[in-house]
């Protein structure tokens, strides 16, 4: 087999992979969006998108940029500074503060996820033996 089959069978499998390392928190994900549409009342259901939007997006920036070995008091801090945002704001967003802790949790976890699917891709992380390409030879 020649150098070429090897990675891209070995491309197909991270891929594979990754987007099985995605399902947990794809699921929390749904179950949280349920939870949500089924106690939330209609009239604070947009804010509720837009707290869970937000937080998907901010956390998940976070879990990228901060990387596989980044700090992760990052998170904390955000988590606390969304906390305190939402417990300034009226009624439907104060009412919402605590969404934001699991939702950034997910976040979290899936910007980590895409971080060390995007450093092994880069590295070129072989599965057999955990050397990259250039240590293999």
């Amino acid at each position: 087999m020649n150098k070429h089959e090897s990675a891209r069978r070995r491309g197909s499998g991270e891929s594979r992979d990754f987007w099985l390392q995605l399902l947990i928190p794809a699921v929390l994900l749904v179950l949280l969006l349920i939870v949500i549409a089924g106690v939330v009342p209609r009239e604070a259901l947009v804010p509720s998108i837009v707290v869970v939007a937000v937080g998907l997006l901010t956390s998940g920036a976070v879990g990228f940029f901060s990387g596989i070995r980044g700090p992760m008091w990052l998170i904390y801090g955000l988590i606390l500074a969304e906390l305190g945002l939402l417990l300034l704001f009226p009624a439907p967003w104060r009412g919402l503060a605590l969404v934001c802790i699991p939702v950034s949790a997910i976040g979290f976890a899936i910007g980590k996820d895409v971080a060390y699917f995007r450093y092994n891709r880069r590295h070129g992380v072989s599965e057999s033996n955990g050397l990259s390409d250039h240590q293999e030879a």
